[in-house]
């Protein structure tokens, strides 16, 4: 920060006509990237967005990677952010087995409420994907 680009104004001090926020220990910083990025008004704009908005107003040296940061652990972005991979295609069926035996289906039902004087609390769940068909 060079001095020519600095001036204070009513207690505020602005750099390059924006205001210089303090370090805080990231409470003023945090309330405002909540409130370019949380708000209804805001909409959970994304990363790049949120660090416009800011720094249409506001400065400080880490902005960029705090935006980062902050969009990064957001829960809701998380959730609704839009794939970008190719659809898939069709399922198709597999093959019908010649034998019994031959193509196995496994799985385990856990969670259970324990049992028994072993204690289980799951079972394995196994199925025979031979079909059989009327002739």
């Amino acid at each position: 920060m060079s001095p020519s680009e600095c001036r204070i104004d009513n207690g505020l001090i602005y750099f390059c006509n924006r205001v210089y926020v303090p370090n805080d220990e990231h409470h003023l910083r945090t309330e405002f990237l909540r409130v370019h990025h949380d708000l209804p008004l805001a909409g959970h704009v994304g990363r790049n967005n949120t660090c416009d908005l800011l720094s249409r107003h506001y400065y400080w040296p880490a902005l960029p990677k705090d935006v980062a940061q902050y969009v990064g652990a957001c829960g809701t972005c998380a959730r609704t952010e839009v794939s970008h991979q190719r659809k898939r295609g069709l399922l198709k069926a597999l093959p019908t087995p010649e034998r019994r035996w031959q193509h196995l289906n496994m799985d385990f039902i856990t969670g259970l409420l324990v049992s028994g004087k072993l204690g289980y609390n799951a079972i394995l769940f196994v199925v025979s994907a031979l079909r059989r068909c009327a002739i």
